[in-house]
């Protein structure tokens, strides 16, 4: 392998390597190919100031792998790494072009080709040969893989969309703490939600929002609302809201809110049913480790369904709906 070329009038390097890299046994062609791409950016200040994420992108890589390859080449003796005044934000790769302790030959200096066979095919020193150079990028272009986005990547861009709205759809309507909200709808595609649920849900639970004209104090928090698992109560379009009467009486309860005083029964009987099973676990001679995780799970599942219904109540009593007293969990 030898020098593949980029756009020399680009100013962005050329992969070297040289033959005792080449074949080096202790290096994987990974390696090879990046200690040959950071020589190449360093031959005009003998430094390379790339970071991990771009010499990824040109190459292929995963910024990780990149990492583990620079730590490999550092540690082997084939390169040096230092840190300028602004720390690793300034990271300098400097190529060693001699093995410490080997005196292996120095790499073919730039504007040769250490393959022969290939050096006659290369464009002389001040041409401007633009079919040479368009051949030479064509191959390695043909011959490099474009890196596949990782499934952290691919979620990461789902939620960015779920949160601020794209193509039409409307963005979460109440956008605090975007980093918790993340996490929270990252636990959501682990558990199974899909895509297309969470942004259903997203869009309906705004939709009811404004018909009700609720409050943005009441509105849940992207990350309370996807930790309880919202969304499955949002899967269908919000009913219009009947507004209450002018004459004065306590509101009437319209069919929007006949279905919100529904979820909220069923909230409560979820988390009623979640604590009856808490007390019969308890009520065993011996905890094993597994019934110790099973109660954790419905203690979790509990305080989900109790804060649900606390929202519920909250949004029903903001409309002056009243609520019995009488449903609560004990």
């Amino acid at each position: 392998m030898g020098q593949v070329a980029h756009d020399a009038e680009s100013d962005v390097g050329w992969v070297l390597i040289p033959p005792h890299i080449l074949a080096s046994s202790e290096l994987c062609m990974g390696e090879k190919v990046l200690w040959g791409r950071i020589n190449g950016l360093s031959t005009k200040t003998g430094e390379c100031f790339a970071s991990n994420e771009w010499l990824g992108d040109q190459l292929g890589y995963a910024e990780r792998t990149v990492e583990a390859y620079v730590s490999s080449l550092v540690n082997r003796g084939y390169l040096t790494r230092t840190y300028g005044p602004s720390g690793k934000r300034d990271r300098r790769l400097v190529p060693i072009p001699t093995q410490i302790g080997k005196g292996l030959p120095i790499p073919a200096p730039v504007g040769s080709h250490p393959c022969p066979s290939r050096a006659s095919s290369l464009p002389e020193s001040g041409s401007s040969s633009v079919s040479s150079r368009e051949s030479i990028r064509e191959e390695y272009s043909s011959s490099a893989k474009p890196r596949e986005r990782s499934q952290k990547e691919v979620i990461a861009s789902e939620f960015s969309a779920w949160w601020s709205g794209e193509d039409g759809e409307p963005g979460y309507p109440r956008r605090v703490n975007r980093k918790k909200s993340e996490e929270k709808y990252v636990a959501a595609r682990k558990n199974g939600a899909t895509k297309e649920e969470l942004a259903i849900g997203k869009r309906h639970y705004s939709q009811a929002c404004r018909l009700e004209a609720t409050e943005e104090r009441f509105i849940a928090h992207a990350a309370t609302w996807l930790g309880q698992e919202r969304w499955k109560d949002y899967q269908q379009p919000p009913k219009p809201v009947d507004r209450k009467s002018a004459n004065g009486d306590k509101a009437s309860t319209d069919e929007a809110g006949d279905e919100m005083l529904a979820q909220y029964k069923r909230c409560l009987s979820a988390a009623r049913s979640a604590a009856t099973e808490i007390g019969l676990e308890r009520q065993r001679d011996v905890l094993t480790p597994e019934d110790r995780q099973k109660i954790a799970g419905l203690q979790a599942a509990q305080q989900r369904h109790e804060e649900r219904a606390a929202d519920i109540k909250a949004r029903l009593e903001a409309r002056g709906v009243v609520v019995d007293e009488k449903e609560r969990v004990r």
